[in-house]
């Protein structure tokens, strides 16, 4: 069968690799391989564009972008399955960057999950 990891551009060598594999090596040290796969499958869904967007899409600094991508909140759609109060327990994550996230998310008529009682 083949992997999501065998498919190349044109030109593509181990000694010079694709932005593609570039990208998909990185994610693969970061995640594991059903993680990616849900995320390629995200982007490649046309109805679901806006969730599958980057965070780096997202209207909020660059700490904030960067702190949610290294608890590898990495499309919209991760960030809207989290409540206010899991978002808030992220390493560099406190009251500002959640008024900035959620200001962000409003704007594009999403919100976070509710939160867990």
């Amino acid at each position: 069968m083949e992997s999501i990891f065998d498919k190349h551009e044109d030109g593509c060598t181990p000694m010079s690799p694709c932005r593609r594999c570039t990208a998909l090596a990185f994610l693969k040290s970061k995640l594991t391989l059903e993680e990616v796969t849900e995320f390629l499958e995200i982007l490649n869904q046309s109805d679901g564009y806006d969730m599958a967007k980057s965070i780096r899409t997202l209207e909020v600094t660059e700490k904030v972008k960067n702190s949610l991508i290294c608890e590898k909140v990495l499309t919209i759609a991760d960030l809207i399955k989290l409540s206010e109060s899991q978002v808030r327990k992220l390493p560099n994550i406190g009251g500002k960057s959640i008024h900035e996230i959620k200001e962000a998310l409003h704007f594009r008529g999403l919100s976070l999950a509710p939160s867990e009682q």
